[in-house]
């Protein structure tokens, strides 16, 4: 029971510093257990990158934001 609680906290961790959803991160601390420091270990998502406008994780190859819709090209002819 302290594995799965463990788990769950260490997955909900996981999720917030790899960009993941909470949810999925708890359902699979959860499952791993103990293994779940394991989820650390997956890797920062390559190529990515914040917005500027709303602060969430985009592609770094992205134009416009996915989540807002604005620019991610700096010059004023770009700008909304």
């Amino acid at each position: 029971m302290f594995l799965a609680l463990a788990g769950a906290l260490v997955g909900f961790g996981a999720s917030q510093s790899r960009g993941f959803s909470p949810v999925v991160g708890v359902i699979a601390g959860l499952v791993l257990g103990g293994l779940s420091p394991l989820l650390f270990l997956l890797g920062k998502p390559q190529g990515a990158k914040l917005c500027p406008h709303c602060a969430e994780r985009v592609k770094a190859a992205a134009r416009v934001c996915r989540h807002c819709g604005r620019s991610l090209l700096g010059g004023a002819a770009h700008a909304r």
